[in-house]
């Protein structure tokens, strides 16, 4: 059995994979490690064989300083009651602009009806006049 070659192997290791988010299967896959010899070296049981070294160390340079080169670790999330605050005025903004929007369509709607009245009464043929009733001169009958 194999010591433990240091701490930061133990550390590093677990480290790359709560980072990453991956499993311990995934990264004795990458490793070309059984799984077993994986959760050992995480538990200080067994030391990561030095020709694998290089691998783990390119991994761990995408964690966030002091331990790796990659982007600082993303801060914390903000506290839910704002963004339930947010939320909640953007959806009543949301609402009284839906409305605006309805009456608005509703609006164009009628005044597009009427002038498509309009259009139909101009291209429309005149009315024929009434007919005249005959005149009859004034005192007498014919």
């Amino acid at each position: 059995m194999a010591a433990p070659s240091s701490a930061v192997d133990l550390s590093l290791t677990a480290a790359v994979r709560a980072h990453l988010g991956i499993s311990t299967r995934q990264l004795a896959r990458y490793l070309g490690l059984s799984m077993g010899f994986v959760t050992h070296v995480e538990a200080g049981r067994k030391g990561l064989p030095p020709a694998l070294g290089p691998r783990l160390l390119w991994l761990a340079r995408l964690l966030p300083p002091p331990l790796g080169q990659g982007p600082p670790a993303l801060p914390p999330p903000p506290a839910p009651e704002p963004l339930r605050r947010r939320l909640r005025d953007v959806r009543l903004c949301l609402l009284v602009v839906g409305r605006e929007l309805a009456r608005q369509q509703a609006l164009a709607a009628a005044l597009a009806h009427r002038r498509a009245g309009r259009a139909r009464l101009q291209a429309a043929p005149p009315r024929p006049s009434p007919p005249k009733p005959p005149t009859t001169p004034a005192g007498g009958t014919s």
